[in-house]
């Protein structure tokens, strides 16, 4: 052990004698890992990790799917999504939704909120849990029930300053009054950066199945398969198309798991830079190394006079790779720093510009 804090010592008076070769090796080791870091963070928060909602792997998302152009279109008529609700076995719950940014009016002061107008099976489809309060009640969902909304816990933290007592308070869209019934749990961030949620009935839903104006999620039942509801919902879409050949003709549907949907858009593209940021690390890695080869050549007189004292060829090697491993924890610990930099940067643009990568990417 005393061998080691003695190659230890002797690394850093080295390191600390060469400044400049330091500090470049250190910043270009640093670099790279920072980028990776940062970038494989948002890989993971959107690719890799499961949605945060129970048994995610039976959440699938329905699509209209034109069987001439053979491409997917995410929205769906409200027809066309009943005769789906009522005719499928395969799933648990179907739900439909659609909405955007709203002028919403909280006491005196107006605003602009994302609002989701969502149809009476979204929150038990996803299996949605307040933080506070209570979701809708079956009245409340259905035609001429009372007015009510959930919101987000985000937004019941900037508007309603994180109050309890903001249950019971009331807040106005399209000239109409919503009474706070509940805040969703922090986790709970469907579709990405709502606010606001409030019942299907309380906007009149277009009758044309030309109109595609809805998008729709389910759960699968236990034990049935995306495949299987596939089969189904191609049956479904068939009798459809023979019935209202004028609005669903060459009209298909596509069911795919609700996680490949959520990131299909970006997918890519993601990949793609987090395939550079790892050709950037092997550059600076390769950098490096060319670096440190560089100068153990330029230090063939000291190793050659440590030999000649007696110093064995494990001992120097075991010297070169100590010095090796301070540059590297050093640059470890500053590219972390970096990452976490980049991961803020990353927060303060998609809140500010509202890009809303799709789940959750800012933590």
């Amino acid at each position: 052990m005393s061998d080691f804090y003695q190659d230890v010592r002797y690394a850093v008076r080295l390191l600390v004698k060469q400044p400049g070769f330091t500090i470049l090796t250190i910043f270009i080791l640093a670099l790279g890992i920072g980028a990776t870091t940062a970038i494989f963070s948002v890989v993971d928060t959107v690719l890799l990790r499961p949605l945060p909602y129970a048994e995610a792997p039976r959440l699938v998302g329905i699509s209209n799917f034109s069987k001439r152009a053979r491409q997917a279109f995410s929205n769906v008529s409200a027809p066309d999504f009943h005769d789906w609700h009522d005719q499928a076995v395969s799933f648990d719950g179907m739900a439909a939704y659609y909405g955007g940014r709203q002028s919403v009016t909280i006491g005196d002061a107006a605003d602009y909120a994302s609002v989701i107008i969502a149809s009476p099976d979204f929150f038990p489809v996803l299996s949605a849990r307040t933080a506070l309060g209570r979701l809708p009640s079956a009245d409340e969902q259905q035609s001429g029930g009372t007015p009510a909304a959930v919101v987000s816990y985000a937004f019941w933290r900037s508007h309603f300053g994180g109050d309890p007592t903001a249950i019971g308070r009331t807040l106005k869209f399209r000239e109409r009054v919503f009474t706070v019934v509940g805040v969703l749990a922090p986790a709970f961030r469907y579709p990405a950066n709502t606010d606001i949620w409030v019942p299907w009935w309380v906007v009149p839903e277009t009758p044309s199945r030309s109109a595609h104006n809805y998008l729709l999620i389910a759960r699968l039942k236990p034990g049935v398969t995306v495949e299987q509801a596939q089969s189904e919902m191609d049956g479904i879409a068939a009798r459809l198309e023979q019935t209202y050949p004028q609005s669903n003709e060459n009209k298909g549907v596509l069911v795919q798991p609700l996680q490949d949907l959520i990131v299909s858009g970006i997918r890519t593209t993601l990949n793609l830079i987090f395939g550079v940021v790892i050709v950037v690390l092997l550059i600076a890695c390769a950098n490096v190394s060319n670096l440190l080869l560089a100068r153990a050549t330029s230090r063939t007189r000291e190793l050659g006079v440590r030999a000649a004292i007696g110093a064995t060829r494990r001992r120097m090697v075991r010297q070169l790779v100590t010095e090796s491993a301070l540059l590297a924890i050093v640059a470890g610990g500053l590219g972390v720093l970096i990452a976490g930099g980049a991961a803020n940067i990353q927060r303060n643009i998609i809140a500010e510009r509202g890009l809303g990568l799709p789940r959750d990417a800012r933590k």
